[in-house]
């Protein structure tokens, strides 16, 4: 293996497991394993294959929205919050 891909191969598993660290963080165990069950579920369909990266992005925006874990609400300077469009 030549150094520069030596050097990229232990760059993407630092990235990875950062980005398993900052998953860690943001979530229990009960949703990282509903999610994983998830992932399992849809990753094995054809259609699921099809998607492109935003429509599967959009769909686990959609989950997150169900959980209650996003929301189109914001919090403005005196701490109340305002909904950025009507629901």
């Amino acid at each position: 293996m030549l150094p520069w891909e030596r050097m990229a191969r232990e760059r993407r598993e630092r990235e990875r497991m950062l980005r398993a660290a900052a998953i860690e963080e943001q979530f229990t165990p009960e949703i990282l394993a509903k999610l994983t069950a998830l992932r399992a579920r849809f990753c094995g369909h054809p259609e699921w294959i099809e998607f492109t990266l935003e429509e599967r992005r959009l769909v686990f925006a959609r989950w997150l929205v169900e959980q209650g874990r996003l929301s189109d609400d914001i919090k403005v300077g005196n701490g109340e919050e305002k909904r950025s469009r009507p629901r």
